[in-house]
């Protein structure tokens, strides 16, 4: 019997089993969140930000949102992120 990895282990408890990872993100309990692989921010107000990746665009929601630092690719968003939702994917 051969080890799933973790990353394959959700993949199939979420039944996305071959499809590619096209984002990642981490949430920190309502503190914000961190992205990677960001090509751009599209559009940012204190309650949504829109980011281009390399496939679609992920949209945003909160309170108080703020980037706190972007560089190669690298995102850190601030504040009470309440929805992330994939768009134009």
């Amino acid at each position: 019997m051969q080890e799933m990895g973790f990353i394959e282990e959700i993949k199939k408890l979420m039944q996305i089993e071959g499809m590619p990872l096209l984002y990642k993100v981490t949430v920190y309990g309502g503190l914000g969140i961190y992205l990677e692989d960001v090509k751009a921010v599209k559009s940012y107000t204190d309650k949504e930000i829109i980011v281009c990746l390399k496939k679609g665009e992920l949209q945003l929601k909160g309170a108080n949102l703020y980037i706190k630092k972007y560089f190669e690719g690298d995102l850190i968003i601030m504040g009470n992120v309440t929805e992330i939702k994939a768009v134009a994917l």
